[in-house]
């Protein structure tokens, strides 16, 4: 069976936390004066969050080594992970005149290799003793990481310089921290900072925020010039955690109060081309709530339909708990199979609707043309609901 045979189902996604080592107010306790990466992997491993942005800032060292000490402690995971870096922008626009968080998150098969070729090519504006701006790769000191910032111009140029001058979303995308509606909202009356706050909306494809954000940035007109128009923009939240205590108590929770924390919701498959759809449905693909969008009761969700000595059938259909949609030619078996699921959960009342339907005699109805039920007598066939029980026709 293919690895997301249901097709695309809600689950949990955080796509911004910081492991331990960070280069930024790394506060994870150590163990025996070295990291602990025992404790923090089994607390990825054990949350219900599937997919999950590895954070860190001017520098991606942190996700690599994370991925090889997950990889070790749990091999067989299914959870996916992100590369994240996390950059601050040069300029500022909001009323606060807070700097600009800007966020690339890279498919998660990028290679060392790319992911240095990129931070080689990415430049701060940071320059060193004889004045040439320093790269990323350059950065040593806490301070180096402290002071950094980028233009939107070295992002561009980097990208294009890494992964070729018609680069496209396809291997990156660029997520912005709206800062509570402030982070790029221009102050009213600075034509040169609305224009700013409009380049920097456009530069991103996504943004970080809260549930108030979301609709903001649904909104097509949202532009501070008049006349323009921008996409609809999913909107994420990240727990941003730097220390155990925090990534335990945020990790995919629900948190009131001063650290006011959201769960993001997104159906799609785990992969990037996942998180990439949410860039095309922004509205249906990515929520911000407490529980799964769509949630239904497990009794009246079937998950999956079995047979056995069925030359017709393979031995599992599995099924989406939304809408589902069965393609093939005619005469392919499309009517059969639900006929096969109705029989499973109730046999009597199937056949009632059958012969309603056809004006049958109870012995001519069955699962397809000239084919009766007693015709398939020695054929197992059974449905499992949601809550793990199942019934057999």
């Amino acid at each position: 069976m293919r690895r997301f045979a249901r097709g695309s189902e809600w689950r949990k996604w955080d796509l911004h936390l910081h492991p331990p080592g960070t280069k930024l107010s790394d506060g994870y306790k150590l163990k025996d004066g070295e990291p602990d990466w025992g404790r923090f992997c089994q607390v990825i491993h054990d949350s219900d969050v599937d997919a999950l942005g590895i954070a860190d800032y001017f520098s991606l060292d942190g996700f690599f080594v994370f991925q090889e000490k997950y990889d070790h402690f749990y091999p067989n995971s299914e959870k996916v992970f992100f590369p994240n870096l996390e950059l601050r922008l040069n300029e500022s626009v909001n009323r606060a005149t807070e700097v600009i968080d800007l966020h690339v998150i890279f498919r998660p098969t990028l290679s060392r290799e790319k992911a240095n070729e990129f931070l080689r090519e990415l430049k701060t504006q940071t320059t060193s003793d004889e004045g040439k701006k320093q790269s990323c790769a350059q950065l040593k000191t806490r301070e180096d990481f402290r002071k950094a910032t980028v233009s939107r111009d070295d992002i561009k140029a980097a990208i294009e310089s890494t992964f070729g001058k018609k680069a496209v979303a396809t291997d990156y995308l660029i997520l912005i921290a709206s800062a509570n509606n402030n982070g790029i909202r221009a102050n009213s009356g600075s034509k040169r900072k609305m224009n700013l706050a409009d380049e920097t909306d456009k530069l991103a494809d996504a943004f970080f925020g809260n549930p108030s954000n979301r609709n903001y940035f649904l909104n097509s007109e949202r532009l501070e010039a008049d006349d323009q128009q921008t996409p609809p923009k999913p909107v994420f939240t990240g727990c941003d955690a730097h220390r155990f205590d925090d990534l335990e108590a945020w990790l995919g929770a629900e948190v009131k109060g001063d650290n006011e924390k959201h769960a993001t919701w997104v159906k799609a498959d785990l992969t990037f081309e996942g998180l990439r759809q949410t860039l095309i449905e922004p509205s249906e693909r990515a929520r911000i709530q407490a529980i799964a969008p769509d949630k239904k009761e497990p009794y009246k969700v079937i998950s999956r339909i079995t047979f056995t000595d069925s030359n017709d059938f393979p031995s599992e259909v599995v099924f989406n708990p939304g809408l589902n949609s069965i393609i093939g030619s005619r005469s392919s078996g499309k009517s059969a199979l639900l006929a096969y699921v109705a029989h499973a959960v109730d046999p009597e009342y199937a056949k009632r609707q059958q012969i309603e339907a056809t004006g049958m005699d109870e012995s001519e109805v069955g699962p397809g043309a000239s084919i009766t039920w007693a015709d398939v007598k020695n054929i197992e066939y059974g449905v499992e609901w949601a809550a793990s029980e199942a019934t057999t026709g």
